[in-house]
């Protein structure tokens, strides 16, 4: 999301730059409609920069539920990475599996983003020294375990344990076609 802010950014530079471009040109009404419309526009748009950067910075008071949230989805997750365990060798079982491999590891994909933003801000709150934080350690342990996990699960279902489905797949399909 940052970088769309920076896009956005880049993109009102460019429009000032036309302002400029159509005061040489000799229209400056056009120029004048420009600069009054890009007036607004710069203003609406620093309101929700500052609005974003602070929803970035919310309290650690925020930051525990948000944690626990995490902490739930991983372990949903984890449990339907389960069904992505090869069970039988049958070719329509081994597909099954294999389709419920994809799914957890899109699950995971669209979750890292997340995990990464509480990671670190739960790394900030802990070192920082404004906010208030009951046990400093026990954060630190609940971050680490979040880490953990993530990469344990992304481990069984990216790693290891995608590649065995696959390769039972495979031979599953040599041997039907024999």
């Amino acid at each position: 999301m940052l970088r769309e802010f920076e896009d956005q950014e880049n993109l009102l530079s460019e429009m000032d730059e036309q302002v400029d471009a159509y005061r040489e040109s000799g229209k400056n009404e056009a120029a004048a409609r420009l600069e009054d419309q890009l007036h607004l526009i710069h203003q609406r748009f620093q309101e929700l920069l500052m609005k974003f950067e602070l929803f970035q910075r919310q309290p650690a008071v925020d930051y525990e539920p948000r944690l626990a949230r995490v902490h739930r989805q991983l372990r949903d997750i984890r449990q339907k990475a389960s069904l992505a365990q090869l069970a039988s060798s049958d070719l329509d079982s081994i597909q099954g599996q294999l389709h419920n491999a994809r799914c957890v590891y899109n699950a995971l994909s669209d979750i890292k983003p997340e995990v990464e933003n509480v990671i670190k801000m739960g790394r900030t709150i802990v070192l920082s020294e404004d906010e208030v934080v009951e046990d400093r350690k026990l954060l630190t342990k609940k971050i680490d375990s979040l880490k953990e996990e993530f990469n344990e699960i992304g481990g069984q279902v990216g790693g290891e344990g995608k590649t065995a489905v696959v390769l039972r797949y495979l031979k599953s399909l040599i041997i039907f076609s024999v």
